[in-house]
């Protein structure tokens, strides 16, 4: 009976608890029905803030409009409930876009977009929820084409952009981003009314100082952005060039980046040209830059810095927005769309756009980042120390350990003057500098614990650099590490009349402090009522205190006076205590404090007497003197409900507040109040104050926050246990609460899980743990078996409980290879991009729904199956061109030459309805020739030419390309035959050629290598014989013209033929592709058919070899074993990773293929051996007994042994 009160007491603690964010949560949900989320709420954009790390919101409401936003927050405000604002995916370094236990609102769908014209500028309205990819793409598409001076990050949201200043890769030539913002929509909180309202701020409206503060005052202070209009400016061509060196020694290193800064503040530069130059871990130097300039001023930047390996691309300035992103076929992925910004669909753009950046967000890795800035000339022994710091052992790879020098000049410094001068400055971002901005940052892999070892690096880096740099840092890449005194004041705001304004901005529009929340508290503009010249009257309470100081043990008594003048002596630095006496160490200092309600007279133990009262109405003196004595450096922080000493959870209490508290506290001092018949509360708090002690020795300004799970000092992950009984009662209460409430339901065990459910959440989980990859390789075992047991056990679990529904459900299969990979790639430390079905194989391990990877299919392929090739394809008489010069037939590990270009190649892609009127004249008038391709139902492909003299046709022909081929390789098949037959037939005349594919004239007219170099390149070599009398020439597809559609209709019939011509060249690449496709095919029905005796025998299939082993030199080792581990390597892959392309093996054999390395080459001799014998390779067969037997615990057990064996064997 007792027991059953007991637990439905504490089950109505717990819910009293969260009783006021649950009230906020249930009005949300009334007042907007559909567009609040309290599950399944993505977090923000660096993992760091997610749920794994205790940041788990109350719920998220999706707003539309301003009226929303108003909504949202009036009941968050009548609820007492912190509020998050998030602008889409939430970039915050901090994590402000994300509280725990609170409101997150979404300005997602704020994406409204506009352009206008006034006085010959272009006023682009921006809803606050766009993101910077959105806007680049949208600006491209006007006519004129329109840009906007930010940044490369695809995901970031351009209201906090703004409001942090912002500069990117125009910003040389048109400045901060901000500081072409003209006004903006925002929602701020009316202290008149005490109601939130819509307010429009212009540089000259009485809104103008709102609109200085969110031109680079920092977001999250001032209210919620709903609109912004930018003046945009009119874009052409860019040219853009990335490249690298790869190199160990700093001084080398050293001279480079200084040779960069040079360049990039002369005269050669300019302000077209914004540059980045990159120490990246492991020892390398990254260089990147885009210009509004010709060619030739990029080259010489090549050419004066020295860059090894790199390539220049000139391109539309929308399209180079795309490249920064990584968005783009030149960059990494090709997400662009096929018919360019311009032309293309929206619902061809938003699928592009959302392509981009669900492939950015899945590929982020949590990371956290510093910044400083710089004058011009940075000495070469700063530079030297800074490539030393980038070799350190703890940056293994690139990207982990990053020193990034952005250039920092020209329009960037200097202060717009469109506002009212007699305001003062017109924005709020102070950095006018010429020089350069260095953001350093630490990154690991997603579901990898915080690298303690990498933050020690970055806080290194930053000590090292500090003393040279100019003590400013840059807003938008807040850092916490700042908040301690302030620091961040100082550097952010160096002007010293900048921050003054913004907390005036901050008590004009959000006097409530409406967006401060732990932890991001203490890095918000910072008011109070003093700051903000509040003032209460002094008859308003009437108060009697008893107070006992730190220093002493004292009786008080009260005496009532009417106005009184005292003086105060404390202490300014720290106090000993013990039982009986007090040791003070430290000078004291005077006060003089007039009093109106008080005055107290205290007896002290020692033999200095102290006297201690309240201050004057709003007077918190007294309070922060004893904050200070007991914290020094602390304060009284008043913004708090209680206030609370500044690196404490201390209570205090200034004179003249508004409420009248009852607060009974513990040592160092104990304000007890009797008060008058008036509203009163009671607080009872935790005693934190060993505690807080212990924290703020290991870290200063650290307390420990108790009311975390478990507790945790401020600022580092070190435990800390208060005394606080009360907490730890209801949260006693909350966890038995939530059990029991699940027992009934019958969600206990795995027998009764739903499998669909717990399935999509084991995948999500592994998701996590989807980068752990390499970096593992170098962390203790007891670490894997840790990650092991919280993450990979748990999903799987859950995909056992799934095959209830059977070994044919997509769900369980998927799980279950998921899970079976994981375990694979932490056992052989394999690479992150390997993968899942190669990692199975490699390891051994195989579930039976396994479907094996391209490397096992081409393996397949080469050991015979030429004649399954023939008879599924139906290929006769098929004849392979090796090409004249090679082509793509050149040896795997070797990268392909540069493409050759030729000035008297003619291309031109003109606007559509121009190009339609040019195309039908020609057709008219002139020699033309009409190319297009085919592809039906993804499989059959054609290509076919048109001839036409003078509107009649004269020639015409078609061909059949191998299956797989793309739509690009058909077209440009077209041209190509197209330039053979004038070659050939036309004698001396001149020709234009035209196609529909953009894809195809973009090819030809750059310089960069492509994929598709072979065509190319014959293209060219045949069109060296005809210099001058060639042009090319885009026709809109579709459009009515006779002759295209003809070309269209005959490609059409060369695709359905059914055998392949044997004229048809098909490259090695495209047979490759289709052996690969046809072994699969094969493979998949051998394993059907033999999957259930199978036991030991893959590894006379496959063998393994690990990936630390097969990196020996940094040579063709390493494309290789990406091979091995599932991944074929392109030039693009082996350029960016730095690899030094030979056709030779390590071993010095003559060849380096994927067979030489599985059984020949002696350097892995050893690990086949290991990877051969001892180790069982039936994990399928264990889960299914095992499971037959219901011993989950069982299985637990002898999967961490299958785990224990792989690595011992690795």
């Amino acid at each position: 009976m007792f027991v059953g009160r007991y637990f439905f007491l504490i089950g109505v603690v717990a819910r009293l608890v969260s009783c006021t964010v649950q009230s906020a949560v249930e009005r949300l949900e009334e007042a907007f029905p559909g567009q609040v989320q309290t599950k399944n709420i993505p977090p923000p954009y660096n993992e760091r803030f997610d749920e794994a790390h205790g940041y788990r919101p109350a719920a998220m409401v999706n707003v539309s409009s301003s009226d929303d936003v108003i909504g949202v927050l009036e009941i968050c405000h009548d609820e007492d409930t912190p509020v998050a604002v998030r602008s889409n995916e939430g970039s915050s370094y901090i994590g402000q876009s994300t509280i725990n236990g609170g409101i997150v609102m979404d300005l997602e769908k704020l994406t409204d977009f506009d352009v206008v014209e006034e006085d010959g500028q272009y006023i682009a309205s921006l809803g606050a929820g766009l993101r910077l990819l959105e806007v680049y793409s949208r600006l491209a598409r006007h006519d004129p084409p329109l840009g906007l001076a930010g940044g490369s990050g695809p995901t970031v949201g351009v209201a906090g952009l703004i409001s942090g200043g912002g500069h990117g890769l125009s910003s040389a030539k048109y400045g901060v981003t901000a500081d072409r913002l003209v006004s903006a929509d925002v929602v701020v909180y009316d202290d008149a009314t005490e109601k939130f309202q819509l307010v429009t701020a212009t540089a000259y409206n009485e809104y103008s100082d709102l609109l200085f503060a969110l031109r680079g005052g920092m977001g999250g202070n001032y209210g919620v952005i709903v609109t912004l209009r930018y003046r945009a400016f009119p874009v052409s061509n860019v040219v853009v060039i990335s490249g690298k060196n790869a190199d160990i020694n700093p001084s080398l290193q050293a001279r480079r980046i200084k040779s960069f800064q040079t360049f990039m503040h002369s005269s050669a530069a300019g302000p077209e040209m914004f540059g980045i130059g990159k120490f990246l871990g492991g020892g390398a130097i990254q260089y990147s830059a885009q210009c509004i300039c010709d060619e030739q001023k990029v080259q010489a930047l090549a050419d004066t810095v020295g860059i090894e390996k790199y390539s220049i691309i000139q391109q539309s300035f929308g399209k180079a927005m795309w490249f920064w992103a990584d968005c783009t076929a030149a960059a990494w992925m090709d997400f662009y769309p096929p018919n360019g910004l311009q032309h293309c669909t929206e619902s061809e753009l938003e699928k592009s756009m959302n392509e981009c950046w669900d492939w950015s967000k899945n590929n982020a890795n949590p990371y956290k980042a510093k910044s400083l800035y710089f004058p011009e000339d940075v000495d070469l022994g700063t530079l030297e120390a800074m490539a030393e710091l980038s070799l350190d052992p703890i940056c293994r790879w690139n990207t982990e350990c990053v020193l990034q020098f952005d250039f920092y000049g020209h329009a960037m410094s200097e202060e717009p003057q469109d506002c009212d001068p007699s305001q003062g400055k017109c924005t709020a971002f102070d950095h006018r500098i010429s020089g350069w901005h260095l953001q350093m940052i630490a990154s690991w892999y997603a579901g990898e614990a915080v690298p303690e070892a990498r933050i020690e690096w970055l806080h290194k880096a930053y000590d090292a650099v500090l003393p040279v740099s100019l003590n400013q840092a840059y807003q938008n890449y807040i850092d916490s590490d700042l908040s301690n005194h302030y620091e961040w004041i100082q550097q952010y705001f160096p002007s010293a009349s900048t921050y003054p304004r913004l907390q005036q901005v901050k008590c004009k529009y959000n006097s409530i402090d409406m967006f401060s929340f732990s932890p991001i508290e203490d890095m918000t503009i910072q008011i109070d009522d003093k700051i903000c010249g509040r003032t209460l009257p002094t008859s308003a309470v009437t108060t009697t205190v008893s107070t006992t100081t730190p220093f002493s043990h004292a009786t008080s008594t009260a005496t009532t006076t009417s106005s009184t003048t005292v003086q105060l002596t404390t202490t300014t630095t720290t106090a000993t205590h013990t039982s009986a006496t007090t040791t003070r160490a430290s000078a004291t200092t005077t006060t003089t404090i007039t009093t109106t309600t008080l005055s107290s007279t205290t007896a002290a133990s020692t033999s200095n007497a102290e006297t201690s009262t309240t201050g004057a109405s709003g007077d918190c003196s007294v309070a922060d003197a004893k904050c200070a004595a007991y914290y020094p450096g602390s304060y009284c922080k008043t913004d708090q409900n209680p206030p609370v000493c500044w690196g404490s959870n201390e209570p205090c209490h200034c004179g003249g507040t508004s409420k009248t508290t009852s607060l009974t506290t513990s040592e160092p001092f104990t304000t007890s109040s009797t008060v008058s018949p008036t509203t009163s509360s009671s607080t009872v708090q935790p005693n934190c104050r060993k505690a807080d002690s212990e924290c703020a020795a290991s870290l200063p300004g650290s307390y420990c926050m108790y009311w975390k799970s478990p507790s945790l000092c401020w600022g580092s992950s070190k435990a800390c246990a208060a005394d606080t009984p009360l907490f730890h009662m209801a949260f006693f209460a909350t966890l038995v609460y939530v059990v029991l409430s699940l027992v009934p339901r019958g969600i206990v065990g795995d027998e009764d899980i739903n499998s669909s459910v717990k399935c999509a959440e084991a995948k999500a989980k592994l998701g996590r743990l989807r980068h752990l990859g390499w970096a593992r390789a170098g962390i203790t075992g007891k670490k894997v078996i840790k990650t092991y047991k919280v993450a990979i056990v748990p999903a799987l679990s859950h995909a056992v409980a799934a095959w209830k529904e059977g070994l044919e459900s997509v769900t369980a299969k998927s799980a279950l290879l998921q899970v079976s990979a994981m375990v694979a790639r932490i056992a052989l430390q394999a690479p992150r991009n390997s993968s899942n079905a190669a990692l199975c194989v490699a390891a051994g391990i195989l579930p039976a729904h396994l479907e094996l990877g391209r490397i096992a299919a081409t393996r397949l392929a080469a050991l015979g199956c030429a004649t399954t090739l023939d008879r599924i394809l139906s290929v006769k008489g098929l004849t392979v061109h090796e090409g004249r010069d090679g082509g793509d037939t050149v040896q795997r590990w070797r990268a392909l030459p540069t493409q050759p270009w030729h000035p008297w190649v003619s291309t031109a892609i003109m606007e559509r309805e121009e190009a339609k009127s040019h195309a039908l004249e020609a057709l008219r008038t002139k020699n033309a020739i009409f190319t297009d391709g085919s592809v039906v139902k993804d499989v059959k492909t054609g290509a076919a030419m048109v001839v036409y003299r003078e509107g009649g046709e004269v020639y015409s022909n078609f061909w059949k390309l191998s299956p797989y081929a793309t739509i690009t390789d058909c077209e440009l098949l077209g041209v190509l035959e197209a330039v053979r037959w004038i070659v050939s037939t036309a004698g001396d005349e001149a020709w234009e050629i035209f196609t529909d594919s953009q894809a195809v004239l973009k090819i030809l007219s750059s310089r960069a290598s492509t994929a598709r170099w072979d065509k190319a390149r014959q293209i060219y070599l045949s069109l060296s014989e005809i210099p001058g009398r060639v042009s090319l020439r885009w026709v809109p597809g579709h459009s009515s013209i006779s002759a295209n559609e003809r070309a269209d209709e005959l490609a059409a019939k060369g695709a359905s033929m059914r055998e392949v011509s044997a004229e048809t060249e098909i490259s090695v690449r495209t047979l490759r592709r289709y052996q690969g496709e046809a072994g699969r095919l094969s493979l998949r029905k051998w394993w059907s058919d033999k999957r259930a005796s199978l036991g030991t025998s893959v590894n006379d299939f496959f063998y393994c070899a690990s990936h630390a082993r097969l990196w020996i030199r940094g040579e063709v080792t390493a494309a290789s074993s990406a091979v091995v581990f599932g991944r074929a390597p392109t030039p693009a892959h082996l350029y960016r990773c730095g690899v030094v392309n030979s056709p030779e093996c390590d071993c010095g054999a003559p060849v380096g293929n994927t067979r030489h390395y599985l059984f020949s080459c002696p350097l892995l001799q050893q690990a086949r051996s290991r990877v051969k014998g001892g180790v069982p390779n039936h994990l399928y067969k264990l889960i299914v007994d095992l499971k037959r037997r219901k011993s989950f615990n069982q299985l637990c057990s002898a999967l961490m042994q299958y785990l224990d064996a792989r690595r011992g064997l690795l």
